[in-house]
């Protein structure tokens, strides 16, 4: 494993920030920097003595004090029966998963179900939840008193009593996958009785009401939608500190882009950091956070930190257009020759990636979108298009049903204009 990987796992490890681990190995942030950079990049090895505390800390010697590294703080899940993620009741652990292990901080989640009804899926409420050790509480409601407000007694009873064990054992953060709209008292008590960070997980197809939102963030209660990708505008990017002039992080106002090209926002700003760049391939970021702008259209999926949301595989769409600046598409110099076989699977593969992150939660992407982030990533683009005759990206994906859906004018979308989707089959991300 290179020295780069190395630190970043230990990084991801430790839950800390890239100062704090700088501070930890006894080097500056600048010199973790140079370190943390592939070797392609102008990356360097670390010094003999930062190399060993590396491999110590990360438990890789075999010799004595074998590093005990930091356990990480618990994270409490509690899931209402009711709860349903895009996939059904049977993704609702690993999308909360996914969350948090996006945001590289909380690891140590313990997970509960409050069960109702149990009778409904025995197979899941037994098999699945004990295998994947989620804790059941089961309601023994007794018809006709099993009434709604019962079970919302019962939820918030057994919710409060796991706080309490909870705060003996380094609680940190508790995740609510369960109705706001319903629950919001409960997570305002637990937050004062706690005196830790509390998120609700919105589940698939909710509803949002803005006025609701507004308050439960308000009362400072994070609200993260587990419903795919999401779309927003770079609300504003930030320097590590008054003497720096390298970009660290910044944050992204939700929304989505209108007809007309204006964002029309749906949320408070959500909390972004450079290691939360979408990842290529390899190790790398597919792009710099110092390579983003104020008012970069972009998407990216939902993380929970110690704070709460933030955004993560953060993805740009569509660049912002700069007053006085008009949008060029470089023709990036002579156009290549390449096997045609070869070369079609490629621009299948770039196409595929545009969808993927420029899709709504029902898989369709605007073509115009899915262009303007490959015409970013990929200035080449259109001259391989014509190098094997193909008239256009639309025409290639019109070619290519075996791949894509195409709607030329969006019949069948929320859109009124060309839209693409990857067909299930393709392996869709």
């Amino acid at each position: 494993m290179r020295w780069d990987q190395k630190l970043r796992q230990l990084q991801d490890k430790l839950g800390v920030t890239a100062e704090e681990l700088a501070g930890t190995l006894g080097i500056t942030s600048r010199t973790l920097s140079d370190l943390m950079k592939s070797p392609d990049d102008g990356g360097r090895e670390p010094t003999g003595p930062v190399q060993r505390l590396v491999d110590l800390l990360i438990g890789e010697l075999d010799s004595q004090g074998v590093a005990s590294l930091p356990q990480s703080r618990l994270n409490l899940v509690v899931i209402h029966e009711e709860f349903r993620t895009a996939v059904g009741r049977e993704g609702t652990v690993d999308a909360i998963l996914e969350m948090h292990a996006a945001a590289g901080t909380q690891r140590n989640n313990e997970f509960h179900y409050v069960i109702f009804e149990p009778s409904k899926d025995v197979k899941w409420v037994v098999e699945g939840l004990l295998r994947r050790r989620v804790q059941p509480h089961f309601f023994l409601g007794k018809s006709p008193f099993d009434t709604s407000e019962t079970r919302d007694c019962y939820f918030t009873a057994t919710t409060v009593w796991l706080v309490s064990q909870a705060i003996r054992r380094d609680l940190a953060h508790i995740t609510l996958a369960a109705d706001p709209r319903k629950y919001w008292p409960l997570a305002r008590e637990l937050k004062e009785l706690a005196e830790v960070e509390v998120t609700f997980v919105r589940e698939s197809g909710a509803v949002n009401i803005d006025d609701l939102d507004e308050f439960i963030k308000d009362m400072g209660i994070g609200i993260a939608d587990s419903s795919g990708r999401q779309f927003g505008e770079v609300y504003s990017l930030k320097v590590k500190g008054a003497d720096s002039k390298e970009i660290s992080y910044g944050f992204i106002s939700p929304g989505k882009m209108n007809e007309s090209g204006e964002v029309i926002r749906t949320g408070n700003p959500l909390f972004f950091s450079w290691n939360h760049m979408r990842k290529s391939p390899g190790t790398a970021n597919e792009m710099k956070i110092s390579d983003l702008r104020t008012g970069d259209y972009v998407s990216y999926s939902i993380g929970m930190n110690n704070r709460g949301p933030c955004a993560t595989d953060v993805a740009l769409v569509k660049r912002a257009v700069l007053p006085n600046q008009s949008v060029q598409q470089s023709t990036g110099g002579v156009p290549r020759i390449l096997q045609s076989d070869k070369e079609q699977a490629e621009i299948i593969e770039i196409i595929t990636d545009a969808v993927n992150v420029c899709a709504d939660e029902d898989g369709w992407a605007l073509s115009a979108d899915v262009g303007s982030r490959i015409s970013v990533l990929h200035p080449t683009f259109k001259n391989r298009l014509q190098d094997i005759g193909a008239k256009g990206m639309n025409n290639f994906v019109a070619e290519h049903p075996a791949v894509f859906d195409y709607s030329q004018r969006g019949e069948g979308t929320r859109y009124s204009a060309a839209c693409i989707r990857v067909k299930p089959t393709v392996g869709n991300k």
